[in-house]
């Protein structure tokens, strides 16, 4: 299995959950990563899967690609899953220096409305070299499948793995003046951190209610121009925010954390299937995120969460207010919908039966068999 390295992000948490699943079935798995990033590395040690490290001296370097072909034939291995759009590339390239390799990608991109930049359709049409392509949610399987048709008999959807507590959340009684507010994400820009701090003044003037709210991922604030933290913090300041938000950086006790608030918001306005939405769905915490990706299926038609309009710092705040209004009752149903919805259909069982699908079919030759957990024809429909 081929990644970039083991840092903290959820598509890393998922490909070291498919890694341990795979092997715990008895499948010989070696993870291959080429950078030093390592936040999942223990947990795949503690099960026993051997990581290797291919030698990357530049950015550009094919040193990985030739090492990956030569390890494929060393390994006498079936296939390649390789995670994310560079490591897929690389294996994929890999693939013409080997022919007899089988490669199945697992897609993280996020198509934006409108055409494909040059590079990322360039990077996408390679996989035309790969067995299968995996994706996370149904709407970017149909994105994929409308902007690339030549890949739509290799595209499947395979829901993320996660797990389930055996204690949920504890839903308080009133909320009404001062809720407490998690964000679960990176700084990307499109992840919207500033619209929310708007969404937050917003609250406070117009509702008068102070929301305390944590951000829980990496800020690197120490990075120069990374993301979108020097401008968070700026719109913080001016708002006079200082005193409602936290930074709580990366933490490893990310269920204790999810247990201290009232409600999840995800004001990102581009997404794939959110890891932060499913794990606070699996504890039972109540959801407000924006109407995108397969968001109207998981969260509103189960009756887990609130959805608002992308990109309107207003909504946002109108929706918390709304949830703020809503008793005990009603917000504990929307807990235990989340939880429903994530024993039901984002099982470690049924992510590791459908790669053991896939797989199967890309080493055997055999066509795959769809169903409406792989094929979003026959799923409920999405926001794009």
């Amino acid at each position: 299995m081929f990644i970039d390295g083991l840092g903290s992000g959820g598509a890393q948490k998922q490909f070291v959950s498919l890694a341990a699943g795979l092997s715990g079935r008895g499948h010989r798995v070696t993870v291959v990563v080429y950078n030093d990033l390592d936040h999942f590395a223990p947990e795949l040690k503690k099960v026993g899967i051997n990581i290797v490290r291919l030698a990357k001296p530049f950015r550009w370097s094919p040193k990985p690609i030739l090492e990956l072909a030569r390890l494929y034939r060393r390994m006498d291995a079936d296939a390649v899953v390789a995670f994310l759009r560079s490591p897929a590339a690389k294996a994929e390239m890999a693939r013409i220096l080997d022919p007899q390799m089988r490669v199945v990608v697992a897609e993280r991109s996020i198509y934006d409305d409108g055409p494909l930049p040059l590079g990322l359709r360039l990077t996408q049409s390679m996989h035309r070299l790969a067995e299968y392509v995996t994706v996370n949610s149904r709407c970017q399987h149909l994105r994929m499948q409308e902007q690339l048709p030549s890949l739509a008999k290799r595209l499947v959807t395979i829901n993320n793995a996660v797990n389930l507590p055996p204690d949920a959340v504890e839903i308080s009684e009133a909320i009404v003046d001062a809720p407490r507010v998690l964000a679960i994400s990176s700084l990307m820009p499109y992840k919207n951190s500033v619209l929310l701090a708007h969404a937050l003044a917003h609250l406070r003037d117009a509702f008068g209610i102070e929301a305390k709210v944590s951000w829980l991922g990496e800020t690197f604030g120490h990075m120069k121009d990374y993301g979108a933290y020097r401008e968070t913090c700026a719109a913080i300041a001016v708002l006079g925010l200082a005193d409602q938000w936290t930074w709580l950086g990366v933490r490893g006790d990310v269920d204790d954390v999810i247990a201290r608030h009232d409600v999840l918001v995800h004001p990102s306005g581009i997404e794939g299937m959110s890891n932060a939405v499913t794990e606070a769905m699996a504890m039972g915490l109540p959801v407000i995120a924006g109407r995108i990706s397969d968001h109207p299926d998981i969260i509103e038609n189960t009756g887990a969460g609130l959805l608002f309009p992308t990109f309107d710092a207003e909504s946002i705040a109108e929706t918390i207010a709304l949830f703020c209004r809503m008793d005990r009752a009603s917000r504990q149903a929307m807990g235990d919908a989340g939880r429903r919805t994530i024993a039901e259909r984002f099982t470690e069982d049924g992510l590791v039966d459908r790669y053991e699908r896939v797989l199967d079919a890309a080493i055997d030759g055999t066509p795959l068999r769809l169903d409406s957990a792989t094929n979003p024809a026959e799923g409920r429909p999405c926001a794009v």
